[in-house]
């Protein structure tokens, strides 16, 4: 089998707009929602410890898409992120692997019409 080397696609540090296109719920080492985003033909991840209240970094990223639930009631994250439009920041960092990285700024993430 041929393989043809390929560059590797880079983000400009700054600031971007993409879809959600999925989210992720992990549990180790944290318990951790990811929101997967999809911009400029990358996929990238923004992730938050996975607590919901009012200050919570997951609770403030749902206020910069205008959702608000009140004290008590549930919510599906994934209806009522996925398929949404956001702008988001990426600063370049170096990865365990020695590669270079966007990395999405969490509380950069909110949603554009």
């Amino acid at each position: 089998m041929e393989l043809e080397m390929k560059e590797s696609k880079k983000l400009v540090d700054g600031q971007h707009i993409g879809i959600i296109k999925d989210v992720e719920y992990r549990e180790k080492p944290f318990c951790y929602t990811d929101l997967i985003i999809e911009s400029d033909g990358m996929t990238l991840k923004a992730g938050y410890p996975t607590a919901l209240s009012e200050v919570s970094a997951l609770g403030k990223m749902l206020k910069r898409f205008d959702i608000e639930p009140a004290i008590g009631e549930k919510i599906d994250i994934e209806k009522s992120l996925v398929g949404k439009k956001c702008s988001f920041i990426t600063m370049t960092q170096e990865g365990k692997d020695g590669n270079m990285y966007a990395n999405v700024i969490p509380k950069s993430v909110k949603g554009v019409e």
